[in-house]
């Protein structure tokens, strides 16, 4: 009950879709998790996302289509100004990939480390018929080597294990680190969404060397304090909260508050050419 009521208040608090609509396509779910109709077929931008089962990420597409309706408008925006590459960190079964891959101008690295949310992720990819998507699957962190991810049912939630934390199922998957990978494929990486459950601080320590070159970050638990540092030491803006309504990127989060981002400050001089606004004080990070 309490997760059902949690899902209500994100959708009276969404801006993406309507009070009447989210809560009917809610309850149809409901209905759907009880008569076990699934695999489904569920909208999302201009792409379709197959699920199999009800996870978070389902739900969420289910009830409000783009669910993170700022960040990723702010995405699609981005990356139709100029060819950019796209790195999808936690790709999950793909509702950034398949967004971001929409942009012909885009390419795009998603990364995901548990096999069989993986297995998902390609399979979503090739029924998108998205030829710009090169998928990885492994971990991303602080080295290369191996980390141990939980192995839980609900995919959403699945998280690297800190050294010494036992009790809980966990597979073993490769890791690397982001510098690793832009040196391995020789490329830069202009945009980055990073949700890994609580190991953000961790990927952010291994992209010291390409950090400062990124031009936009989504980044979960991005307003923690060693996060923030890493970006004021690299010269990136924020954390900021992009509202789509107003065009404008605010300290302030939306209704439903989404990740927070960070920029460079010639990225933002190139948003800003395209009408977005940018509330004064933030410079100062």
């Amino acid at each position: 009950m309490s997760q059902f009521l949690n899902s209500l208040q994100q959708i009276v608090q969404s801006d993406s879709v309507g009070l009447a609509r989210g809560v009917c396509c809610h309850l149809q779910w409901q209905f759907r998790k009880v008569l076990g109709m699934f695999p489904c077929e569920l909208a999302i931008s201009h792409s379709r996302l197959l699920a199999d089962k009800p996870t978070g990420v389902a739900a969420l597409v289910n009830s409000m289509g783009m669910y993170d309706f700022h960040n990723m408008s702010l995405l699609k925006t981005a990356l139709a100004i100029r060819p950019m590459i796209f790195v999808d960190v936690g790709a999950n079964i793909g509702p950034y990939t398949l967004i971001a891959s929409e942009s012909k101008l885009a390419h795009i690295l998603s990364l995901e480390p548990h096999p069989i949310t993986f297995a998902k992720l390609t399979q979503n990819v090739q029924r998108n018929a998205r030829a710009n998507v090169t998928c990885f699957n492994y971990a991303v962190s602080d080295h290369d080597g191996h980390v141990d991810l939980t192995d839980r049912p609900e995919s959403t939630v699945n998280r690297v294990l800190g050294p010494g934390e036992t009790g809980e199922k966990s597979v073993s998957v490769p890791c690397k680190t982001l510098d690793g990978l832009c040196a391995e494929l020789n490329l830069r990486a202009d945009i980055i969404k990073i949700d890994v459950e609580g190991h953000e601080a961790c990927v952010l320590r291994g992209f010291q060397k390409h950090l400062e070159k990124t031009l936009l970050l989504f980044v979960e638990g991005g307003q923690r304090f060693e996060v923030r540092s890493m970006m004021r030491d690299k010269g990136l803006l924020g954390p900021l909260y992009f509202h789509q309504g107003d065009l404008a990127l605010s300290p302030t989060p939306q209704r439903r508050a989404e990740d927070p981002v960070y920029l460079s400050r010639c990225f933002l001089e190139e948003l800003r050419g395209l009408g977005v606004k940018a509330f004064k004080g933030q410079e100062r990070e």
